[in-house]
């Protein structure tokens, strides 16, 4: 019998992954957020609510239930939706004031 190629986290190393991932994709689209932005302004109008609101109907709609880290959407009660789509919402506007303060450095 051959050794199974995905072996499943155990509880503790969720508790422990669960968090870093979530960081960790937050901070590469943070910075994927400040790239767009160079490239193509008008990523920044709405003041990055927009970008927020995309993350989160992107990913906590569609990603992460896709890859069975959740359940189907359908399943969640509206406070739970509202409550990420809010979450990520300050996510967004937080990546744009650290744009600008970071724009607004001497060279």
């Amino acid at each position: 019998m051959t050794a199974p190629i995905l072996r499943l986290p155990k509880p503790r190393q969720k508790e422990i992954a669960g968090p870093a991932v979530h960081y960790a994709v937050g901070a590469a689209l943070g910075g994927l957020y400040g790239v767009a932005a160079e490239i193509a302004p008008g990523v920044t109008a709405g003041a990055g609510l927009r970008f927020g609101a995309a993350v989160a109907v992107a990913l906590d709609e569609g990603v992460v239930p896709a890859i069975g880290l959740s359940g189907p959407p359908w399943e969640s009660p509206s406070s739970t939706h509202l409550y990420a789509l809010s979450s990520h919402l300050v996510f967004g506007l937080t990546a744009e004031i650290v744009r600008r303060s970071a724009r607004s450095l001497p060279a």
